[in-house]
C-alpha cells in the first residue's frame, strides 16, 4: 500500500503482510485504526479499516475460535 505521510508529504510503501497484521490487530481488538510510522520523519500515519481493505481486499477476519498457539 503506498501512502503519503500526512506531515512531510513524502511517500513510502507499507508492506502486504504490515496491512494484513495491521487488519488482523483491528479485528482482534475491535480497533477503529491503526498507526505506521514515516521512516523520513518518524511521524504517526492513521489507516482506517476501511482504508486497509481496501488496499488488501483478499483479507479474511479470522474465524471465532481458531487461536493459534
Amino acid at each position: 500500500m503506498q501512502v503519503r505521510c500526512r506531515h512531510c508529504g513524502r511517500p513510502y510503501a507499507v508492506s502486504k503482510e504490515e496491512v494484513h497484521a495491521f487488519l488482523d490487530q483491528i479485528a482482534a481488538e475491535n480497533l477503529k485504526y491503526q498507526n505506521s510510522f514515516c521512516p523520513h520523519c518518524g511521524k504517526r500515519n492513521r489507516h482506517t479499516q476501511k482504508q486497509l481493505i481496501m488496499a488488501e481486499p483478499s483479507w479474511q477476519p479470522p474465524e471465532e475460535g481458531s487461536e493459534a498457539g
